[in-house]
């Protein structure tokens, strides 16, 4: 029997098989020592909370886990026939892996050796990304804007000018999908009230009802943030 573990930068809390993480406010860590691997393969899950998830077989091993990495979210099976186990150990400890990973992509968003290249990446992927995916939003929710803009903004994740150009913080691209889709909608609702008042979380709150959520858990992310 395999014993899956979850994994932060290889330091991890340990899960019992097939268990929930035990309710402990002290967790006991282990370090994994190099293993031997005999064959890899790769694949990716697209958890609509988690966002992508890259898998990875690695013959020989002999355990499943998660880990987190520059990369993001990894699952790591010792064989395909281990997906459903791998999917089960997610969603048991879903609440623990996103609380986890909020904490790592900030930890990501606070270092000062993020490097130019990393920058770089986040900059294709959100100019490659962000334009079409608030072109949807704003079609589907009846808004209009002129221009989107790709900025390097470290003081806020978007923002809206008064002749209603969207700019967008490069940086968004380091988030959850969904929290992307927040903030867009937050820049597109002012468009329509260029400020914060209840006339404005009113309009945030016709499409997103849960908007306090996902304000508090994009909070985690915030060496900045919209407050």
């Amino acid at each position: 029997m395999f014993c899956p573990h979850l994994h932060e930068n290889w330091l991890s809390p340990k899960i019992g098989c097939g268990s929930a993480i035990a309710n402990s406010s002290k967790l006991d860590l282990l370090l994994l020592s190099p293993c031997t691997i005999f064959a890899f393969m790769q694949k990716e899950i697209n958890h609509p909370l988690l966002g992508t998830i890259r898998v990875e077989i690695h013959r020989g091993n002999k355990r499943l886990y998660l880990r987190f990495g520059r990369d993001g979210l990894k699952l790591v099976l010792p064989a395909e026939k281990y997906m459903q186990d791998g999917i089960r150990l997610i969603e048991t400890n879903l609440s623990r892996i996103r609380t986890i990973k909020a904490e790592h992509e900030r930890k990501l968003l606070d270092s000062s050796e993020i490097k130019a290249g990393t920058i770089e990446r986040l900059r294709m992927k959100a100019r490659a990304e962000f334009p079409q995916r608030l072109h949807t939003l704003a079609a589907k929710h009846g808004f209009t804007y002129k221009r989107c803009f790709i900025r390097d903004s470290r003081t806020r994740w978007g923002s809206c000018s008064s002749k209603g150009n969207i700019n967008l913080s490069l940086f968004l691209a380091g988030l959850p999908g969904h929290l992307q889709d927040y903030v867009m909608i937050h820049e597109l609702c002012h468009t329509r009230q260029m400020n914060h008042s209840p006339e404005f979380w009113c309009e945030v709150g016709k499409i997103l009802p849960d908007y306090p959520r996902l304000r508090k858990e994009l909070s985690a992310y915030s060496w900045y943030g919209l407050k």
